[in-house]
């Protein structure tokens, strides 16, 4: 057998983390509001720059030039009061004061509308900020750089220069903005995320505030509260933005913070925020009111809008929403599991003009192209960082479908572009890539790029601090050729191929020096024709570069290897990728092929530890993914039905499993010493850079799977890929579905003294429709100074060669059991 040491690199590799965008797609459950709050803080802390006075917040993120306001404006700006909005006792009566004020005061231009969105739940999200500030124009009219309430001379007189307060102004008229004439919007109702401009939360303390009031020595503090009740808050609001600007195309968004009779500015982006100062809007109305009309009088791209994605008319809707509808009726087509869901009516249609290059061709050569779009695959889950977002669109070009990818990338000098990795590849021949018909960063006017913001204002004097984490992302966008996940496989065969393909891919990109760095079931897909290609090279690392690492990146958790879930720091290696695509086909297989799986051997996916190292947080996992591959002769195992995928994910699962083994691990005996006082020799726990001294078999990936797609089409099953066996569910209705069975089961169960097992204990089921076996207990086996890390002692039975290996049918039994 072919092994080949796993070289050792010296570039630095950014260690990994778990995080909401990073773990939340695979994830068994959808986690509740609690549980979103505080990831969102700690995802959060260190983000936030401030505190930045509310005049300059106003005069320098909130304008277009020094022009001033009309003094209609100015005059009404002086008028408004606000102590009606601090003087209640309940935050519910927050609310109307002010949305009457907004009103009655013309704070805002026609089309407008201001709703308390408190007690009912956006149907997508669950959420449901206090007071929404919503735009029925957004679905209705182009992205264009004019002011919402007309003209480009309205929006040239909509700056303010904050330290005049001359009342003479040429162009003043006397008019008035247009006020909102809704009389209904006091009733509460949900929150429309793809009409939102922007929303306000409120809270009656300012104990809840989400962040720190004492600014002295501020460059040496962080601006988030480290209270309970802001950390809450903070959480909170983060879910907004996230929700906000997963649904819009928006390189920023603003948003008010009311915490009893003080108020904050927040202004948004891939970066961070920035926050301004708190300051008491009943002693200093002025800077709430300018707040509003600045606001109501900027431009769309002021406001954050993406310039280059507009409105699509009737007829190009109608045109993807046909192909759309045209592929799915096709059954001779591969077809895209709930294909059906990316087209949404809730969710505006949208054209978005990309240009760029077509790598392998002149990238001199600009291409620029309109791309028809709607619901993305999956939404964005962190206000900041990447935000990928991935839509099955339209080309007008060609009248075909094509998938965009859409995310902001880091954008420091020594970060590739996943357009350049490409490239770089490409001229290299590694195999088993996605075509790429369109790569560019996204502009935003002339030779400049849609860029964060947040990160220059951490260089500001009197700023707090702000941690390694707060990058400089830019905008870009991927159009490729039409891609599959693996749930749409045809059966086990094509799956194991695709899996066959992403290792070859994963080994030839390292004999070029580059590893991909985030192998997950989302990266790895199929072709129209059933070929399994690695996409998303964005985490992509060219070894031997000169390069910084950054305070960590995402990856996707459920995949990584066992050695980066114990110890994130570690070095990342080509053994890493090819691990996790052992645990892309595990995953796969329990969700969609034939087994007697069950809900708990997910678990090892999304174990995950937090756990404090002196000042450091450490997130660590890894240790349940472990025991699996040591118990594949075990009761806790899988047996699933097709033979040879089952060859494959034991013969792989031994090979990681006596991988590891070469570390020197406690023994049970001298672990049980520890506890008795009485230490004995042992080997200490996985070094910081968990290196075994056996090398990695980085040939044997392919030697097993090639072995077993040489099985006779006998042993392969023809279509047996199912439905999702497991789908997400939220945790608090499979709580819910527990404790109902429980109460089920206690009001059921012969009263003989004792609870009784559950009907059928010991027998593992199959899914409907195949055979059910009765799987006996193993042998004990295990020696008692048998180390922690090892296989020695398993069963002699275990399926080493294929032509062992189960093969499918219900009365074969899997061999070696």
């Amino acid at each position: 057998m072919a092994s080949a040491q796993s070289d050792t690199h010296t570039t630095e590799t950014s260690p990994t983390k778990h995080t909401r965008q990073g773990a939340g797609h695979f994830s068994s459950f959808v986690p509740n509001a609690d549980a979103n709050k505080e990831q969102f803080a700690n995802e959060m802390t260190a983000r936030s720059v401030g505190p930045v006075p509310p005049t300059a917040f106003l005069r320098d993120l909130m304008s277009r030039s020094k022009r001033k306001l009309p003094k209609f404006a100015r005059v009404k700006i002086r008028a408004v009061k606000y102590d009606a909005v601090a003087r209640v006792k309940k935050k519910d009566d927050m609310y109307t004061p002010l949305m009457d004020i907004i009103r009655d005061y013309g704070l805002l231009p026609s089309g407008y509308r201001i709703c308390n969105t408190s007690t009912t739940a956006d149907k997508d999200t669950g959420l449901k900020p206090d007071v929404s500030i919503q735009n029925s124009e957004l679905n209705a009219m182009p992205v264009e750089d004019v002011d919402i309430d007309g003209g480009e001379e309205q929006v040239a007189e909509a700056v303010v220069d904050n330290n005049d307060d001359n009342d003479n102004d040429d162009n003043d008229d006397g008019g008035d903005n247009d006020e909102n004439d809704d009389d209904d919007d006091e009733t509460p109702q949900g929150c429309d995320w793809h009409q939102l401009e922007l929303w306000a939360e409120f809270k009656l303390k300012k104990s809840d505030d989400a962040f720190i009031r004492n600014y002295t020595n501020i460059e040496s503090k962080v601006l988030e509260s480290t209270g309970d009740a802001g950390r809450a808050t903070y959480g909170q609001i983060a879910a907004y933005a996230a929700a906000q600007l997963a649904r819009q195309h928006r390189n920023f968004i603003y948003s008010l913070l009311i915490c009893g009779s003080h108020a904050r500015f927040i202004r948004w982006d891939r970066s961070g925020t920035i926050v301004s100062e708190h300051f008491d809007y009943t002693k200093k109305p002025r800077h709430l009111t300018e707040f509003l009309v600045r606001y109501g009088r900027l431009s769309m791209t002021e406001r954050g809008f993406d310039p280059t994605v507009q409105l699509a008319t009737s007829q190009e809707k109608a045109q993807f929403q046909t192909a759309i509808q045209a592929q799915i009726a096709d059954q001779t087509k591969r077809q895209i599991p709930d294909m059906a869901n990316v087209i949404d009516e809730y969710v505006p249609c949208q054209k978005v003009t990309i240009k760029g290059f077509c790598p392998g061709e002149d990238r001199h050569v600009v291409l620029e192209q309109d791309f028809i779009i709607q619901k993305p695959f999956t939404y964005p889950l962190s206000p900041v960082g990447r935000s990928t977002r991935a839509y099955l669109a339209l080309s007008l070009s060609t009248n075909g479908l094509v998938f965009v990818k859409d995310y902001w990338r880091p954008a420091e000098p020594d970060r590739v572009s996943e357009s350049d990795i490409y490239i770089a590849l490409m001229d290299n021949k590694v195999p088993h890539l996605a075509k790429v018909l369109i790569a560019g960063d996204v502009p935003e006017n002339g030779e400049y790029t849609q860029t964060a913001l947040t990160q220059d204002w951490s260089s500001k004097p009197k700023m707090c601090l702000t941690g390694n984490e707060l990058r400089k992302y830019r905008h870009i966008r991927i159009v490729q050729e039409m891609l599959f996940p693996l749930s749409s496989a045809q059966n086990s065969k094509e799956l194991v191929k695709a899996i066959r393909n992403a290792v070859a891919c994963v080994q030839a990109a390292y004999k070029v020096k580059w590893l991909h760095r985030d192998v997950s079931a989302g990266n790895v897909m199929l072709t129209k024709d059933g070929e399994g290609v690695l996409n998303d090279w964005d985490y992509g690392l060219e070894i031997g570069s000169s390069r910084k690492a950054a305070s960590f990146r995402t990856g996707t958790w459920q995949f990584l290897s066992i050695a980066l879930g114990w110890n994130s720091r570690k070095y990342h290696d080509i053994s890493d990728d090819l691990e996790s695509c052992y645990w892309v086909l595990l995953y796969i297989a329990i969700h969609h092929c034939a087994s007697d799986a069950e809900l708990k051997h997910l678990d090892m996916f999304n174990q995950c530890n937090v756990k404090m190292n002196g000042d450091t947080v450490l997130t660590t996992g890894g240790n349940d993914k472990m025991l699996y591959v040591q118990s594949l002769n075990s009761l806790e195992s899988i047996t699933f039905e097709c033979g040879p995928l089952e060859y494959v994910l034991i013969a792989l699962g031994d090979s990681i499993s006596e991988y590891y083994a070469s570390m020197k691990l406690p023994t049970k005996k001298a672990a049980a010493s520890l506890l008795s006082g009485t230490k004995t020799k042992t080997a200490p726990l996985p070094a910081k850079d968990v290196v075994p001294s056996r090398p990695y078999p980085v040939d044997k990936a392919l030697e097993v799977i090639n072995a077993a797609l040489k099985a006779s089409d006998e042993a392969w099953p023809e279509a047996d890929i199912l439905e999702d066996r497991f789908p997400r569910e939220r945790a608090s209705a499979h709580k819910k579905d527990v404790n109902a069975a429980v109460r089920k089961q206690a009001t059921t169960t012969p009263a003989t003294g004792s609870m009784a097992p559950p009907s059928g204990s010991g027998v593992h089921h199959r899914p409907s429709g195949s055979a059910s076996t009765k799987r006996a207990l193993p042998e004990e086996v295990e020696g008692e100074d048998e180390p922690m890390g090892t296989n020695e002692s398993r069963s002699s039975k275990r399926v080493r060669t294929l032509s062992d290996a189960p093969m499918p049918g219900p009365s074969r039994p899997r061999a070696g059991r």
